[in-house]
């Protein structure tokens, strides 16, 4: 939803990130450094290869990368009902093709509610999803209903 187009590693542990609406600023990741895949931060040069990956995620290797949403959200101290309710506005004027094409993409890029990666995400970030069980409905009918085409 939020598009990083610039990071940089600065130290320690902290990232300058700039979204594509103009937002910017430094993130503290102090907090994940030295734990599981974030051991990988120990070494700063490796800290420093920070790049923007192909979904727009903030990724090191294939087995450390960050949720850019999650970012801008500890950025910005917005809460995810901010978000879904800015979605919800965005959404209410689209034509119904052009919300099948959006769900479509969604499905095909795998971008679906996951309640254990959301969980994991706010034990880190401190953000608390909105109402769990109705995202997960909505995203297990989105499967079920592109997995019948």
């Amino acid at each position: 939803m939020f598009t990083p187009i610039d990071v940089k590693a600065l130290t320690p542990y902290r990232l300058w990130i700039k979204y594509a609406d103009g937002v910017q600023g430094e993130i503290d990741l102090a907090y994940l450094a030295g734990k599981g895949e974030f051991t990988l931060w120990n070494d700063e040069t490796a800290f420093r290869q920070v790049k923007i990956g192909s979904g727009g995620e903030l990724v090191w290797n294939e087995e450390v990368d960050l949720c850019a949403d999650a970012l801008y959200l500890k950025m910005t101290g917005k809460s995810p009902e901010d978000i879904l309710e800015l979605a919800a506005q965005v959404y209410a004027g689209l034509p119904d093709k052009e919300i099948q094409d959006i769900e479509k993409m969604s499905f095909d890029r795998g971008d679906f509610f996951n309640a254990e990666i959301e969980a994991e995400l706010a034990q880190h970030t401190g953000v608390i999803p909105p109402d769990i069980d109705a995202r997960q409905e909505y995203s297990d009918y989105l499967e079920e209903k592109h997995s019948r085409r």
